[in-house]
Order: C-alpha cells, then structure tokens, then sequence
C-alpha cells in the first residue's frame, strides 16, 4: 500500500494529508503502456487521522519556531488579520449601542423623564430634603437597579425609575442567534435522565485476552427516560434510551437503582464480526458535570429560567434573588441569557407600569415621539402605526426599533459569478497617470443562484441520474448497461429514458436516495461487489453479495459505493429536492400538482418558487414578520406560517450558475421537455454535424501538392 503526502501551501497556512493508494500502476490510455510513478495510483483513502493544517501568524516567534519544526506557541496561531478583525468588531458593537442609548434619550427627555441620580452613580447623594443618602447596602449600584426591575413586575414605580430599567435593559440585552442558523444539538454533552429498569445481574462479561481470569468490565442493560429529547439532527431525536449497555469496571461499586435520577454522558456502538455489523447500541457513561463548563452552565441556565419565568418571574429578579440575595450563583456577567428572556422582561414591565401610569402615557402622539428619535422617520412610523393603541405603539418603538432592534443581514456583494450568461456593466476605472476616471463597459457573469433554490434542486437531480451506472459482469468483462437502451432494457425489463424518470420521482420526495437500493427494489436486481485479491491488491473477475456471502463469477454491479477502510462497503447517497422535501413535510396535505400551479400569473411563479423565495428572504431575520408575509399569500394557520417561517433549508452556499442557464441547461441533460425552439434548432444542427464528422474516413490525407 503506497502513502502519498499532499500539501496545500498558501501565504499564510499549510493544509496537509497523507492518501492511502494501492500498489498497482494504471496503464496509460495512449501506449498501452503502465506508467512509471505512483501519483495516479487508485486512492483508497485518507490515512486515519493524517489530515490538518497549520496557521502561521506572521509574528517573529512563530516564524522562527515554524521554521525549527517546532510547535507554534500556544495562544497565537491566529492569522495577522484575526486580531483587527475581532477589535473592529468590539467597535462596532459598541458604537451601535451608542446608537440605541441616544435614541432612548432623546425619547426619555422629550418624555419628561429626568434622570434619577441615585441609579447612576455609586456617590453619596442629597434627598429631597436636602439630606445626604446612598441606594442600600453596601452602595450596591447594580443591587439597586436589578431591585428595582424586580419591583417592577408587581408595584408602580416612578417614571424616572422607569427609564433607568430601559436603559439597563438596553446596556445588556441578551445574546440573540438568528433564524437562519442551524437546529444545533445540545450544548454540552452531559444528559439527566430517569433510570426506569436495569438489569439485576450482567448479561455479559468481558475477559482480558491475555489473563482469562481477570475482568475488564461487567455490562448492564439499562432504560433510561430522558427529561428533555436530545436532538441529533434534522430527523432524529431520543427521548429514551432502550436496552442501552453499561460497562462496569468493579462491580462491588456498583450503586446506581431503578427510578434514580443520573447524570451522564453516550457512545453509539457499532458490534462487528467478519468486518459486518450485526448490532449496534447507545454505551451509557455516567459522570459528574463539569460546574465550569460554559456549555453545561448555559443550558442549565436556560432550563431555570424557563421554571422561573414560567412562574411569573423574570430574569432580573432570578438575578436580583439569586446573586444579590442569596447569592447562589456566580456573578450575572458570567451568564449567557438568550435574549428572549430580556425581551419577556420588558413586556411584564410594560403591561404593569403603563396601567399605573395610563393618564401619563395616554395623552402622547406616537408620531412626535418617532420624530424625535428618528431621522428617515416615515418607514419606522408606517410599521408602529399598525399596532392598535398608544400601549403598543410605544411599547413597540421602544422594544423593537430601539432596545432589541437587530440589523437585518445584508446580501454578500459576490455571490459567485456564473460562466455561461454574461451581462453588460458600467466600471469606473482610473486613467493611468492622468488621476482622472473613465467610464467602460464589460462583460461580467451574471450572479449564480442559492444552492436551495428549486430550479438548482432539480438540476442537481438530473446530474446525478446522468451520472448512474448499472454494469453487468460478464465472460466479456464489464459492460456499461447505459450505453445501450437495448442491452439495458433485456437485463432490466424497462428501458433507460423510464428508468432515469422512476428515479427522478424518487428523488423528489427523499432528502436522499442510495442507487444499490433503488436498483435492487425497482429494477429487481441484486448488485453485487467487484471482489478484491488482497494478495496482489487486483480486482478479480467475481463478484460478492456483502449481504448473503454469496460469490459469482457473473453478476451486476452499481457505482455510487464506497469501500471503507474495514472492508465494508457503504453507499454514496443520491440528494434529492431537499428543499420540496423540508416544506412538504410541513405542508404534508398539499399535493405535487400544488407545489407546480402557478400561484401569480402576473409575476409567472409557482408556489413553491413563491414559498422558497419568503423562507430565503436573508434580509428578514425576524422569523414573526416572515410568518405574515405567507399569512398574506398563502391561506395557512398561524401554526403552519410559524413552521415555515422557522424552517432551516438544508442545501447552503451559492451553486456555479445562474438561474437562466440553469433553464437553458436543463431540458439538456433531463428528459427533454420545455425545451426551446432555438434550443432544439441549436441541437439538432449539432447532432447532424457530429454525424457528418462519422461519416468522414478516419485515415482521410490531405491530397499531395503539385511538382
């Protein structure tokens, strides 16, 4: 077996890889010859974890140590950039929230609402009566405020108090993830769970291989009920551990009992014999958190604020009662509280103090208060006039154009140019040498599509189909059932242009597709693999079914496989339309004829195009406006809106073409329908000229000049 070093060397990185190869020279397709070298050897992998890259930060030290061969130092293999770029960023957010704060100010004093010294600084201060006072205990700024937002879910609290809550909640207001981001699994990877049966005795008892007497572990089954899902991806979740193993190193230390609440950790297992898998199985670890742990510490966080809150709490007064009170936890900044919990905060707040102060506010018009804060008024004022009342409209300015405004994302400025349409821009270039600016025009790809975007899911689908193979093995070596419509249609029963249209409905309505499978239950073939002599590394004449065991010397076999390191083999799935799949299993009562009815003949867009293109929109990250916008054009309940709105699209990144290629491509590589005119024309001239190209002898000279 050959081992190949492969280096990826750039400016200021080294991406390397160790490739594992076989032995065996290729025969080169000119000269019938085997070639020399081992580079075009056939790969068979990576090298188990021989695969990495160094970042070398252009600072004297590392340079030094790189050049050495010795380790980079620790804490500073950033690039010379990431430092600029994560200080830029500190300034950024903090000039933002100068934005929010002198917003809120110009509101508060146009309000009346004066400061209360005694929420803004730690100094001594004079009462009304002249009288030298401090907040409370200790001079405790920060006790004051959050006993402050405390009392202001339950009793009327003065107007300038008021306005010191806003501004906390402006000063710290949660951290906020974004509806584009993916369902991410736990956070940490310790479990709680309710132990509902284990067994009494070991089922099984593991031996070491050298001394037969000593034990290595003891295992247990045990059934776990968990107090929460865990979620491992898109699909699929567990909410209890069935039959799961326990390995016990000394069995007198064995303590834990059915209905005891425990902590722990989980492998999936694979057990193989003969390089097959015959079981697989969750091993249960039990274990002590980690109480340091960033992730433990904010999931826990999350799971006490929801009983707190859920009670009628909020997260200022968890914080009041626990840090300040009883102070049974760490101090606040070392918690991570989603913003949602800020935001609940301030709707309490609200509700109660507007019914306090409802001869104050109800005088006010909203539309001088947004004047006062805002320049380009007019879109903000549009958007709070909607809202019903001067209760929501205030509450509205201030909650979502001010305190918990979020900047919507912007669409990256490239893209991805595509290299089959071009279009005609305007560029203003420099004149060399004059310091002056003209205008040209050139010829620029036009801006590829998302990879989600349903006319890419359809074209991704057909490269695939295209790409297929189903090969028959036989006496005259391997033979490429595609090639001929004939050939495939007497060893399948159906012919190909059927076939490739079975599997594109297949693929319609999976995420994914294995080709092994789909042979086997559509075409009632059972592929087998091409089965390898390890003793001179060649591919002999017969085939295995990895299934049976069974070995012949005839067989059919598929591609889109892989073999493993092991010796197994695993198949390289098919993706279908994932984008149709996600939506319809929310729109599960929708038929296909639905998703392709136009649904505005006006703008020529089907409905799932329509659909796609609202759950996309990347400059709306607020997953309630995105639910209102279906609401105004699709006739659903809040619930499926909220759903869609909430939808996470599996496909991500930007495809090589644009959507107009894609068309004109389209009816090329698939069955043929829709195709153009001009299209056809275009093809039929290029079949007739390839055919007159046969026609012409191979060994055709060029006639002899004349003497």
């Amino acid at each position: 077996m050959k081992k190949i070093l492969g280096l990826d060397i750039g400016t200021t990185s080294i991406g390397w890889a160790i490739v594992e190869a076989i032995d065996e020279k290729n025969i080169n397709d000119l000269t019938g010859k085997i070639v020399e070298t081992d580079i075009n050897n056939e790969r068979i992998g990576i090298h188990k974890d021989a695969v990495g890259v160094r970042i070398i930060s252009q600072d004297t030290d590392n340079i030094l140590s790189f050049n050495k061969g010795e380790k980079l130092i620790q804490g500073s293999t950033l690039t010379p950039t990431a430092s600029r770029r994560v200080k830029r960023g500190g300034r950024r957010l903090k000039s933002r929230y100068k934005l929010r704060r002198g917003k809120l100010e110009n509101i508060l004093i146009f309000l009346g609402i004066i400061k209360d010294e005694r929420y803004y600084t730690n100094e001594r201060i004079n009462d009304e009566n002249g009288k030298r006072i401090k907040r409370g205990d200790g001079n405790d700024i920060g006790k004051a405020i959050y006993e402050l937002r405390d009392k202001a879910i339950r009793h009327k609290i003065s107007m300038p108090e008021l306005g010191r809550i806003l501004l906390h909640l402006n000063q710290w207001r949660g951290y906020s993830s974004d509806r584009f981001a993916k369902e991410e699994k736990q956070k940490f990877d310790y479990y709680t769970g309710k132990v509902v049966g284990i067994s009494e005795q070991p089922f099984k008892i593991d031996y070491d291989k050298a001394d037969k007497t000593k034990v290595n572990w003891f295992h247990y089954l045990i059934t776990i009920e968990l107090e929460e899902p865990i979620i491992i991806d898109s699909e699929k979740s567990i909410t209890q551990f069935k039959d799961a193993r326990l390995f016990v190193k000394e069995i007198e230390k064995f303590t834990i009992k059915k209905g005891e609440i425990i902590t722990f950790k989980f492998i999936e297992r694979d057990t193989k014999e003969k390089g097959k898998i015959i079981d697989s199985y969750y091993q249960i670890q039990p274990t002590i958190p980690d109480p340091t742990d960033w992730n433990y510490k904010y999931q826990m966080l999350q799971k006490t604020l929801n009983e707190w809150c859920s009670n009628g709490g909020t997260v200022g007064a968890y914080f009041y009662h626990n840090f300040y009170e009883t102070q049974t936890i760490q101090r606040i900044r070392n918690h991570v509280v989603n913003r949602s919990w800020y935001e609940d905060e301030l709707n309490k707040i609200w509700d109660v103090q507007f019914e306090f102060n409802k001869s104050f506010f109800e005088h006010l018009n909203i539309e001088e208060i947004v004047k006062v804060a805002f320049k380009d008024y007019q879109p903000i004022l549009n958007d709070i006039l909607k809202k019903d009342g001067i209760k929501e409209q205030l509450k509205c300015l201030i909650r979502d154009k001010i305190i918990f405004f979020q900047r919507p994302w912007q669409q990256a400025k490239k893209k991805g140019q595509c290299l089959f349409e071009k279009i005609k821009v305007k560029k203003e270039r420099a004149i060399k040498g004059t310091g002056k600016k003209e205008i040209v025009e050139e010829y620029v790809g036009r801006t590829v599509i998302p990879r989600s975007h349903p006319l890419f899911q359809e074209f991704k689908i057909w490269q695939q189909i295209n790409n297929v193979r189903l090969f028959y093995n036989g006496e005259n070596g391997k033979i490429d059932l595609f090639e001929s419509n004939e050939t495939f249609k007497s060893n399948t029963g159906m012919d190909i242009k059927e076939t490739k249209q079975k599997l594109f409905n297949s693929l319609q309505e999976s995420k994914t597709i294995s080709w092994r499978s789909f042979v086997k239950e559509e075409l009632g073939i059972e592929p087998f693999e091409d089965l390898e002599d390890k003793s001179k590394r060649k591919t002999s004449k017969k085939g295995v079914n990895v299934e049976t065991g069974e070995i012949d010397y005839t067989y059919y076999s598929v591609n889109f496989r892989k073999r493993k390191k092991d010796g197994t083999y695993e198949d390289i799935k098919l993706k279908g339309n994932t984008t149709k799949v996600s939506i319809k299993n929310i729109l599960y009562d929708k038929s296909d004829n639905w998703f392709n009815q136009i649904h505005s003949e006006k703008q020529n867009i089907s409905n799932i195009q329509l659909l796609w293109e609202i759950i996309y929109d990347i400059t709306n990250s607020d997953a309630k406006k995105v639910a209102l916008i279906l609401k105004s054009h699709f006739d659903f309940d809040d619930v499926i809106c909220s759903q869609l709105a909430n939808l996470k699209l599996d496909d991500v990144g930007m495809a090589s073409l644009s959507a107009k290629a894609i068309r004109q491509i389209l009816p090329l590589i698939s069955d043929g329908k829709d195709m153009t005119e001009k299209t056809l024309a275009k093809v039929n001239s290029l079949i007739a000229l390839n055919n007159n190209e046969q026609e012409k002898s191979k060994d055709e000279k060029l006639e002899s000049l004349p003497v």
